[in-house]
């Protein structure tokens, strides 16, 4: 990620932090993504989701669709990116 689009990030979400209800920070990311975005992004929170909760690897390719290659991603992120943080305090480990 370039020094910009740090910027850009931590504007969008000061933005998100600050705005007072859910339907806002919908529309918010909505405005700003096609549908295919929308789709994958769908597709990552549930795959993190289900990664967090223990499924494993091949189920979740089965039942999202995804490939195994996107899952290793997201559970690659979830051991070793900024994900192993933030992740755990989003999707409670079952």
């Amino acid at each position: 990620m370039t020094k910009k689009e740090a910027q850009i990030l931590k504007k969008m979400a000061s933005i998100i932090s600050k705005m007072d209800n859910e339907k806002d920070v919908e529309n918010f990311i909505r405005a700003f993504l096609t549908p295919k975005e929308c789709q994958t992004l769908c597709d990552r929170y549930s795959l993190i989701e289900m990664l967090m909760a223990g499924h494993p690897q091949r189920e979740i390719a089965k039942r999202l669709g995804v490939s195994i290659t996107q899952i290793s991603r997201g559970s690659a992120e979830l051991q070793f990116g900024v994900g192993r943080e933030v992740f755990p305090k989003v999707f409670p480990k079952t």
